[in-house]
């Protein structure tokens, strides 16, 4: 078993010291707080031990969260506001004329998403989505997508998020990045003129 001492100085280079001063981490108090989990033992080690790639925005963020208050998280369900296939006038640049592509704008009083749908040769889609939060937090969003199949991806720090192949169908769309949590209904059925 890894001693406290190692285990908190080898959390300092996890995390940002910028980030944990600013929320104001002290990570001396787990030397009194109870033992520590094995796998956050095992990952300290890994991380140590092996050379690792960038740290994934969204495992960065989850370590960030777990050494803070839990926040409230703003749950809300997000309406269709733009459809292209159904709003060609109205689709502008992002859109009507993209190929043979589709637009859908969903709006919440927490966040706005854009998904953009490009049919494949397979007879499924690709899905690229933008999730634009209404404050200012810069989180990167996980997204699971509940239909014909389930999906499950991670988005960037921007919002961005992409699904490369999926049925069409109908899917239940849920984005959460800890302190908002998402749900829309996006129709995945038809192309543009159909």
């Amino acid at each position: 078993m890894m001693n406290r001492y190692d285990m908190v100085r080898r959390l300092r280079r996890l995390l940002d010291a910028e980030w944990m001063a600013e929320a104001e981490i002290d990570l001396e108090r787990l030397e009194d707080a109870g033992e520590l989990p094995r796998w956050l033992e095992e990952l300290v080690r890994a991380a140590d031990d092996l050379p690792l790639p960038d740290v994934p925005d969204v495992v960065r963020q989850d370590l960030r969260q777990m050494f803070e208050d839990p926040p409230l998280v703003e749950v809300c369900v997000a309406r269709l506001l733009r459809d292209s296939r159904l709003h060609e006038r109205h689709a502008g640049v992002r859109g009507a004329g993209t190929a043979t592509g589709w637009t859908m704008v969903y709006t919440s009083r927490a966040a706005d998403v854009v998904i953009d749908v490009w049919p494949r040769d397979d007879d499924d889609v690709e899905l690229e989505g933008h999730v634009m939060a209404h404050s200012s937090d810069e989180l990167a969003y996980r997204v699971r997508l509940e239909g014909p199949v389930e999906a499950h991806v991670d988005g960037d720090r921007l919002g961005r998020f992409t699904v490369p192949s999926l049925p069409r169908g109908r899917y239940k769309v849920t984005v959460g990045n800890g302190r908002i949590e998402l749900t829309l209904d996006a129709d995945l059925t038809e192309e543009p003129g159909q």
